[in-house]
């Protein structure tokens, strides 16, 4: 599990000058490339989307990540390949997903929430295919 860290600036910290070539696109971004959904879309392909509807929510997974979290894009993954619905939650830019996660006793990253209000850590393939029924 990728153990969570408050976002941290880094004064002084300046890219090297190397030869001016094309700028290749980073592995992060290679790989978001395959992935078929994105959250909102998975949201919105289960049709529980629906902004008049105060209850759209309630059938929702969340995942609880932060960037460069190998594990968090495992779940990530998963959630996709199951056709779950999630709602992603950076806990490294959002306070609220911060304190909420600390608040549920966890100190490190994935932690997955299901709308039944069960939550657990890290990337547990058996209860994640669990979610399908939920």
């Amino acid at each position: 599990m990728h153990e969570m860290a408050q976002p941290k600036s880094a004064p002084g910290n300046q890219a090297r000058t190397t030869q001016s070539r094309t700028p290749q696109p980073q592995r992060h971004e290679r790989l978001a490339a395959r992935i078929p959904l994105r959250p909102v879309a998975v949201v919105e392909a289960a049709g529980l989307f629906a902004p008049e509807s105060e209850t759209h929510l309630n059938n929702i997974t969340e995942l609880f990540s932060q960037p460069n979290c190998q594990p968090c894009k495992a779940v990530e993954r998963q959630l996709i390949k199951h056709n779950i619905p999630y709602i992603k939650h950076d806990v490294t830019t959002d306070e609220n997903a911060y304190q909420r996660v600390i608040d549920m006793g966890y100190t490190s990253t994935p932690v997955t929430l299901a709308p039944d209000g069960t939550s657990f850590a890290g990337v547990h393939l058996g209860k994640i295919r669990a979610l399908k029924g939920d």
